[in-house]
């Protein structure tokens, strides 16, 4: 019987250290995934609306960023409206954007975003 007991006993605790030991693991790989701080700037007509710092995976995409922190519409791809401030075809009004200063080169599908890049999107009219 005691034979039992410690085959037992020795049994719950190998199963109970084996579920610490995968806890343990997981953490260091949700840990080990690297995040990202990215600050966002809204302007209409260079007038800034709103700006904010958001948290996210490194090299996340900035369309996927801009889905899980605005309101946005888009056309193909391209951004028509954020939080209600539409483009206006007539009017020659458009998004554009730029990254670190520098005017965007890609679509928001194909730009990924890094720790520390400052994107500002500005709904202007084109000359």
């Amino acid at each position: 019987m005691k034979k039992l007991n410690r085959l037992v006993l020795g049994a719950t605790l190998i199963v109970t250290l084996a579920g610490c030991g995968a806890k343990d693991s997981q953490k260091t790989t949700e840990s080990s995934e690297s995040s990202a701080k990215v600050s966002i700037v809204l302007k209409e007509e260079n007038k800034e609306f709103d700006s904010k710092e958001v948290s996210v995976k490194e090299d996340a995409v900035l369309y996927d960023v801009l889905k899980d922190n605005y309101n946005i519409e888009d056309t193909k791809g391209f951004i028509t409206s954020i939080d209600g401030h539409k483009q206006d075809e007539k009017a020659n009004k458009y998004w554009l954007y730029t990254i670190n200063g520098k005017q965007a080169e890609k679509g928001v599908q194909e730009t990924n975003v890094s720790d520390g890049d400052n994107v500002v999107f500005d709904l202007s009219k084109l000359d």
